[in-house]
């Protein structure tokens, strides 16, 4: 008859090394995740506007040029001298598409 040898002691430490390795995998993710997403949230539109001044009626005018389009909603701020200009590109662009 042949005797069989049952040794545990083995297997409980190759299952807990298993175990913390799979607790570290997963908490480095989870880490690396949350940072990556604070960093990279929200980004800045890339857009190419152009600006002119006519002096003789007075006049600023902003042509987009390319990149992404323009929300309404997105505010431009025109700065001449100590005085800075708010406004909504729904106020100030024209959309000059056919």
């Amino acid at each position: 008859m042949i005797k069989k040898i049952h040794s545990k002691q083995a297997v409980s430490e190759v299952i807990g090394v298993v175990l913390l390795l799979g607790i570290t995998i997963t908490l480095f993710a989870v880490l690396n995740l949350n940072v990556t997403q604070s960093i990279f949230g929200s980004s800045i539109p890339l857009v190419n506007l152009v600006g002119t001044i006519d002096k003789t009626q007075n006049m600023i005018y902003i042509e987009h040029n390319g990149g992404e389009s323009l929300k309404g909603t997105t505010k431009i701020i025109i700065a001449i001298g100590s005085n800075n200009y708010q406004k909504n590109t729904s106020d100030l662009l024209i959309d000059t598409k056919p």
